[in-house]
């Protein structure tokens, strides 16, 4: 059929009489395979098209003039021009317009597209809603965590927050703080070598030091003072990945603004610089699982992907930002964030999820290596010049920066960086 214009003049169209309709009409414009069409329809001033059941997939897209559109409950939402309604098939539903209205009516049987969109647009809002819940446990382990606070976040009622976390998470809400707070404990313990066990245990949460070794001893097989020494034996262990550990706590004596050739790192001294981040708006993509080779292919085969879908090119800062400490979270628990920075009114979409990421005092970095190399480099920092400054992690998630223009050599596999830690008084 070739090219030709398609007049859609009220003139032309047919009353719509059924459904107690007035003042509306409507022109039949295509047909599709099965039962897919194309109308135009016209409403005029004080016109409507009266309730009544769809029998097919409706897209109801106002071209000219405004209007209204209500569901079974008789709410009558405003439709002006350039806006649409989905109406899925079997739902009751009216149109009507006050001043007068024209659109384009497409049908189906079912609209496969429409349904994917819906349902993924509810699945993003599902995990944006957890992502801010478990976001506030990790933040705040220091106190009680309330399901009903929790559910808040969530907003959802208390009643079916606790199983959709369960569902969600795949284990339940009194598990996962458990868990986090001894491994934050673990982390601490490693860390932090002067602060007694007790002091770590009101700090992640828990009232008496003997019911946190009952815990700790449960989850780790050993006494935490056990725990502490073997970490300590083998400096560094237990970090073999990117990005090391969320909250915890190091630290010695005295620090200057900027740390110089503090420890070294391989031949070369390391050197560290106390930064005043801003705080920054991040799209992020979760992988949860082993850390190492999975997230760069994770970067490479889902995060990439998703840049360019987005127009999130080089111009934009990345992140990357590890939760957990493989050394002491089960691999397939570990989670890890591949984030782009955004403006604050980003709409996530592909699985995205956006979040701010805390400003405020960083210890600094500047790194440049291959994936192999920046395990150690982590190490040195966490356990080689953290307690030697004066300063200790505060609940502000570690990790790696990468600059608008950061260098990638794709024949070395060299790239830049730089490790940031947050920080606070010890």
């Amino acid at each position: 059929m070739p090219l030709r214009i398609i007049d859609f003049d009220a003139g032309l169209a047919e009353p719509v009489r059924a459904y107690s309709s007035t003042l509306a009409c409507a022109l039949d414009l295509a047909h599709g395979a099965g039962e897919s069409r194309a109308y135009a329809v016209h409403i005029a001033a004080g016109g409507e098209i009266g309730p009544h059941r769809a029998g097919f997939d409706q897209l109801f897209l106002v071209v000219q003039g405004a209007g209204w559109v209500a569901g079974a409950d008789g709410v009558r939402q405003p439709l002006s021009a350039l806006q649409g309604a989905y109406v899925p098939k079997g739902e009751i539903h009216a149109k009507g317009s006050a001043a007068g209205l024209v659109a384009v009516m497409l049908q189906a049987d079912r609209f496969a597209a429409i349904e994917a969109t819906r349902e993924a647009r509810s699945r993003s809002e599902y995990a944006q809603r957890m992502h801010r819940a478990v976001e506030y446990i990790d933040r705040h382990l220091d106190r009680p965590l309330e399901l009903g606070t929790l559910a808040e976040v969530a907003c959802f009622s208390p009643y079916h927050f606790h199983r959709l976390f369960a569902a969600w998470m795949g284990e339940t809400l009194g598990e996962y703080v458990r868990r986090r707070r001894l491994e934050l404990a673990a982390a601490r313990l490693a860390a932090q070598p002067r602060t007694r066990v007790l002091d770590l245990a009101l700090s992640v949460g828990f009232g008496s030091a003997e019911a946190f070794a009952r815990a700790f001893k449960s989850r780790f097989g050993c006494a935490p003072s056990v725990w502490r020494r073997e970490r300590h034996a083998v400096p560094g262990d237990g970090n073999p990945g990117p990005g090391k550990r969320n909250p915890s706590q190091a630290g010695d004596a005295g620090t200057p603004d900027t740390a110089g050739p503090y420890r070294s790192f391989g031949e070369k001294p390391m050197h560290v610089t106390l930064v005043d981040r801003p705080p920054a708006t991040v799209a992020c993509l979760r992988h949860v699982g082993a850390y190492g080779e999975p997230i760069a292919r994770f970067w490479q085969d889902v995060y990439v992907p998703w840049a360019i879908a987005n127009r999130l090119g080089p111009e934009h800062a990345r992140y990357g930002i590890s939760h957990d400490d493989p050394g002491i979270t089960a691999p397939g628990q570990c989670r890890y964030d591949a984030c782009a920075e955004v403006a604050p009114d980003f709409v996530p979409n592909g699985g995205a999820i956006t979040t701010t990421l805390p400003g405020g005092k960083y210890a600094v970095h500047a790194f440049r290596g291959t994936v192999e190399a920046i395990g150690a480099a982590w190490s040195a920092l966490l356990r080689d010049w953290l307690p030697a400054s004066g300063l200790q992690l505060d609940a502000r998630p570690c990790f790696e920066y990468y600059p608008r223009g950061a260098a990638h050599d794709p024949v070395s596999g060299e790239f830049e960086c730089e490790i940031c830690i947050p920080v606070a008084p010890l």
